[in-house]
This record gives structure tokens, C-alpha cells and sequence, in this order.
């Protein structure tokens, strides 16, 4: 009898583990294969199941919640991700009252709808035993109309929560970042409509560490219509808020407020490029101990532009220019206007409006892009007080589009710079098998297989970046053959 021969051909599209890819679907059920075309029905049964590497996909459809226990790595995450944009989790998945709790490392959560928890929409904890969590992601989510918050975390470090979604959040934020979580990335989220809100950050809680969030990097937010504040920055240090756009929140507080909580301080962060814009409250506050704050090349228009309420600390490492400013100020108990706050030595090289239509297209439509002849255009500066402007605005657009910088979160003459992304990310695997008997067992992936000689075609297989895939083949009489696949991309 011949060794059976295997013809193969790889076929491309696009995602990410050399391990198993998993399906889940509301007409699955719990006791199949959870492949391709015998789906689970639960993601709590995938959660249960996934290790290391693993994909799950997730078919449109309300779901259950669930509670993911086990970690992947930094080479190979676990990734739970919706396959359309009708993903929707509405029953909680824990016994805090959230309906997507991932208690790990290095886990993915992307593309999902999560409403009506009691508690949050989303959770990150730590793995049970350990002190922090480490690799995690949220990322094309929307968290609407949860009891407390629409996505939170406690105790991790390194988290990235970007292009999400945050409304409706009944109690408290929209994204709320707590406790000793140092070099989180919150990029490109919508929080709107929030109970307080839209972003917090606070590492002065109670537990492990050393109660303070280090190393943030905040940028490309559109925060707006909050019943508190735009960003809460609570006992978080050494970290950059950059190309946000924060409109018509509170009246609470400020547009961007930094506090300091149970004697742990907001120290030593940079606010560069930002667009605020509150009629109702301050554009940026400091409050107590929030020392060593430098302000470049923002737009901030507000009943106070900046308002520094404890200058025996705030004053010392705190510098302002290059801005564009609307509105009195405050030092302590005194209100000086913008020639009073220039005479204490801030900001001048920044200029003065009296209304935000001053300086964008239609303020009254939530148009904040800068129009031909700004004060903005060209205001800013590529660097000050040794810190840096970003390199892009909020659109991507490069800086400076024009003979200079401009202030607040658009650049007005930028030209977009920003390549397109493509990442391969799924296989599948197509073979031709010839041999004299009736039935092949082929291995693809470890994942076995019985076929008949002729064509046939594997499911998907998720792959994080180069691989080599292990194809074999065997027939009855114990012959085998095998090939590797070579994966780039």
C-alpha cells in the first residue's frame, strides 16, 4: 500500500494562536465539538474550556455572562472575540454583579455589547493569589447602561482599553482604572452620558502596591455629556493626557480634574493638545497636592480655564503656555483674569477668547476642529518643560501641518500619515489526499481528523504571527506521512 500523499495549500485571512480556535453560537450547544460547524452554546463553557493561545469566536446573538479564570502569555494571549457586531451580553457572570469578569493575564476581549450588569459591563482582576494582572485588553466594545460602571479594573498593569464605547452607566463612570494599575493605555474611547465620569483613574485605594496609578498615557478620548467630570485624575503620577477632545460635562469639578486621595497625590503629569471645552466649570483643576502639572498647547475654555486651588503645592513644578485659554482663573482664594495670571508668569505665550466659537468650527454642533485662521493654528510648540507634543492629533493627522503646531486636539492643516493596518490573522489549511485505501486520518494542528483520499479543508486556525503548522497524514496500515506549513506574515 502506498504512503498516503497530502497536497497542501494555504489559504489567508485575517487574526491570531497556534492553538484552538473555538465557535460560539445561540444555537450551539454546550456538549459539541465547538468547531466551525458545531458550536457552543455558552461563553461560560468556552471560558472554562480555553488555555494558552486559544480563540474564541463569537457568532451575533444575547448571551449569558462569564467569569474567565485561566491566563494566557505575553506570546500567546486568549482572545474572546465577536464575530459581527451583534455580540450581546446581558446577564451577569459573577457573584459581584458584572457581566464580564476576566480574574487573569494576557486575555483579549474585543467586539462585544455588554448591558444591564449590576455592577460593570466589563472587569479586570487579578488572577486568584496573585497581587496584579499583567497583558490584558478591551478593545471595540460597548458598555451601555450597566448598574456602577461600563468597564473596570483593579490591580492591573499594562492594561489597554481602546476604541470602546462607554454610556449610560448608572452609578459612577464610564471607564474607571482603580487602584495600583501602573502604565494602563486608555486610547480612543467614547464615554458619554454617565452617571459621574466619563474616565477616572484612582490609585489611591486600599490593597496592594503603592496606591498610585504611574505612567498612564490618556489620549484620543471623546469624552462628553457627564454628570461630573471628563477626566478624573485621582492619585495618578508620572503620566500623559494628549489629543482628548472633552465637551460639556459636569457641572462638577472640571473638565479635567487631578486630586489627590488618602494622602496619595496626582504628581508630575502632562496635558499637551487637548481640546476642553466647559461652559459650566473649570477646563482643567488642580486640587490638593497635585504638584509638578505642566499645560502646553491646549484649547481650554471654561468659567475658570485652569483653576489651581492649593498653590503651596500645586506651584511647585507647575507651568502653563501656549495655550489657548477662556475664562477667569484661580489661585487659592484669588480670581485673576488672563493679563492677572499672565503677570504671575504663566502662560505667555498663550492667547485669550471669550468663546470657543472663537477658535472652532461650530462649538454649538459639537464641531470642535479648528477652521482656517484659528488662534490655534500654529500656536504651539514641539516641545516644553522637556516634555514632548505628540506627533499625530486625534484624527491621526500628522503635527505640525502648518508652519507650526496647533493648539488643542486637531490639527488643522495635517495631512493623514497613518498607514493601514493589515494583519493577517486566520488560516486554513486545504489539502489533496491520495492513497489506496478508503479512509485517511490527517492531524492538522493536533486536531484530528478522519477523511477520504481527495480534497478536503480544515476550519479556521487563529494564528498571533508566524508559525509552522504540523500536517500529517496515516492510513490503516500505519503508514504516515508528514509536512510542516510554514506561516508568514
Amino acid at each position: 500500500m502506498r504512503i498516503p500523499a497530502v497536497l497542501f495549500v494555504l489559504l489567508l485571512t485575517s487574526s491570531a494562536a497556534l492553538s484552538a480556535t473555538y465557535h460560539v453560537s445561540p444555537s450551539g450547544l454546550d456538549d459539541n465539538d465547538g468547531n466551525e460547524g458545531d458550536p457552543w452554546l455558552t461563553l461560560q463553557h468556552a471560558a472554562d474550556t480555553v488555555a494558552g493561545g486559544d480563540t474564541v469566536l463569537v457568532e451575533d446573538g444575547t448571551y449569558d455572562g462569564f467569569t474567565l479564570l485561566t491566563s494566557g502569555s505575553a506570546g500567546s494571549p486568549i482572545t474572546f472575540r465577536a464575530k459581527g457586531s451583534g455580540a450581546v451580553i446581558n446577564t451577569v457572570g459573577n457573584w459581584r454583579g458584572d457581566n464580564v469578569c476576566v480574574e487573569a493575564d494576557y486575555v483579549i476581549i474585543e467586539g462585544f455589547i455588554s448591558e444591564a450588569a449590576d455592577r460593570a459591563g466589563f472587569t479586570f482582576l487579578p488572577p486568584s493569589g496573585s497581587d496584579e494582572s499583567f497583558g490584558c485588553e478591551i478593545r471595540y466594545c460597548t458598555a451601555r447602561d450597566n448598574g456602577r460602571w461600563g468597564i473596570f479594573s483593579g490591580f492591573c498593569c499594562g492594561l489597554a482599553v481602546e476604541r470602546n464605547e462607554c454610556y449610560g452607566s448608572g452609578l459612577e463612570h464610564g471607564i474607571y482604572v482603580s487602584c495600583t494599575s501602573d502604565y494602563p493605555v486608555i486610547r480612543g474611547n467614547v464615554c458619554h452620558d454617565n452617571a459621574m465620569n466619563g474616565i477616572q483613574t484612582n490609585g489611591a485605594n486600599s490593597g496592594w502596591g503603592d496606591h498610585v496609578i504611574s505612567h498612564a498615557l490618556i489620549e484620543e478620548n471623546v469624552v462628553y455629556h457627564n454628570d461630573a467630570k471628563g477626566l478624573s485624575i485621582i492619585g495618578t503620577s508620572d503620566s500623559t493626557i494628549r489629543n482628548n477632545l472633552i465637551y460639556e460635562n459636569g457641572p462638577a469639578a472640571g473638565g479635567i480634574h487631578f486630586a489627590p486621595q488618602n494622602g496619595m497625590q496626582s504628581t508630575d503629569n502632562v496635558v499637551v493638545n487637548n481640546t476642553v471645552i466647559e461652559p459650566g466649570m473649570s477646563a482643567v483643576r488642580l486640587s490638593n497636592a497635585s504638584s509638578g502639572i505642566k499645560i502646553f498647547n491646549n484649547v481650554l475654555y471654561g468659567t475658570r480655564a485652569i483653576a489651581v486651588e492649593d498653590p503651596a503645592y500645586a506651584a511647585a513644578g507647575f507651568d502653563s503656555d501656549y495655550n489657548v485659554l477662556g475664562g477667569s482663573f484661580v489661585w487659592e482664594f484669588t480670581y485673576p483674569d488672563f493679563a492677572g495670571w499672565q503677570g504671575m508668569g504663566y502662560d505667555a505665550n498663550s492667547v485669550e477668547v471669550t468663546s470657543a466659537d472663537e477658535v472652532c468650527n461650530d462649538p454649538g454642533g459639537d464641531d470642535y476642529r479648528l477652521f482656517a485662521g484659528s488662534p490655534a493654528a500654529d500656536l504651539g510648540v514641539a516641545q516644553f518643560a522637556s516634555h514632548d507634543a505628540p506627533d499625530a492629533d486625534i484624527e491621526g493627522l500628522n503635527r505640525p501641518g502648518g508652519s507650526g503646531y496647533d493648539a488643542g486636539c486637531y490639527e488643522h492643516d495635517g495631512v493623514d500619515v497613518t498607514a493601514p493596518g493589515v494583519l493577517p490573522t486566520m488560516v486554513q489549511i486545504a489539502v489533496n489526499v491520495t492513497d489506496d485505501s478508503g479512509s485517511i486520518e490527517l492531524t492538522v494542528d493536533g486536531a484530528s481528523y478522519f477523511v477520504s483520499p481527495g480534497a478536503w479543508t480544515s476550519s479556521w486556525i487563529a494564528l498571533p504571527g508566524p508559525a509552522t503548522i504540523a500536517v500529517g497524514a496515516s492510513d490503516a496500515s500505519g503508514n504516515s506521512a508528514e509536512v510542516d506549513v510554514g506561516v508568514a506574515f
